[in-house]
C-alpha cells in the first residue's frame, strides 16, 4: 500500500496525504511503472528513483545507472547513464539533473547533467569521508544529506556548508515566518 506524507514546516510534522491512483509511482511488487496514463515498463533491473514532472514526461534512474525518460507516460526511451552507480539522484527537469557517487578522494562528488543522463560534470564534494544517500533541491539551492547534518549549496553544488538556523521575525499580519541560508 503506498502512502504520501507531506510536511510544511521543514519536517518537524508530517501529514498523510490521500494517495491518488493518478499520481507517477513505482509498483513495489511488480517494478512496474504507473503514470496517469496508466501502467508502463521500463526496460531496466529496477528503479531507483521516479521523479514525475507533469501528467505526460518522466525521469526514471535505475538501479544499473541508466536514466530513462518518458513524454507520454506510455514510452520510455534511455537517455544516458552515470558514469558509476549514485548513491542519490534528483532531477528538477527531464534534462536537469544531480547525482552524487564516489570520485578520487571524495565519497560523495555531485556531478550534473543539463541533458537527461547523457553527460555529467563534476560540481562539487558533499562530504569526503561520508557516503550521501540524498540529494533535493529547489531552482535557489541544493540540500544532500542522510548519514549526518545536512548540508546546503547556493552555488549549483559547487561547495557545500551547513545551513544557518532560520531567522523567524514576525509581520504586522502575516504571522511569524522563517528563513535559511548557507554560512
Amino acid at each position: 500500500r503506498l502512502r504520501t506524507f507531506v510536511t510544511t514546516d521543514a519536517g518537524t510534522t508530517w501529514t498523510q496525504k490521500e494517495f491518488k491512483p493518478d499520481t507517477w509511482h513505482v509498483d513495489p511488487k511488480s517494478g512496474v511503472v504507473y503514470s496517469p496514463a496508466g501502467p508502463a515498463n521500463v526496460d531496466c533491473p529496477g528503479i531507483a528513483n521516479l521523479t514525475g514532472f507533469d501528467d505526460e514526461s518522466a525521469v526514471a534512474y535505475c538501479v544499473d545507472g541508466s536514466v530513462y525518460q518518458s513524454s507520454d507516460g506510455e514510452t520510455w526511451d534511455r537517455s544516458g547513464s552515470t558514469d558509476e552507480l549514485a548513491s542519490a539522484v534528483f532531477f528538477e527537469s527531464p534534462d536537469d539533473g544531480y547525482a552524487i557517487w564516489a570520485d578520487g578522494d571524495c565519497q560523495s562528488t555531485v556531478f550534473r547533467t543539463t541533458n537527461g543522463g547523457s553527460s555529467w560534470s563534476e560540481r562539487g564534494c558533499v562530504y569526503p569521508e561520508l557516503t550521501i544517500p540524498g540529494i533535493g533541491g529547489t531552482s535557489d539551492f541544493l540540500m544532500a544529506g542522510g548519514n549526518g547534518p545536512v548540508l546546503v549549496s547556493n552555488d549549483d553544488g559547487e561547495t557545500w556548508a551547513r545551513p544557518k538556523p532560520p531567522e523567524v521575525t514576525a509581520g504586522p499580519t502575516d504571522g511569524p515566518s522563517a528563513s535559511a541560508t548557507a554560512e
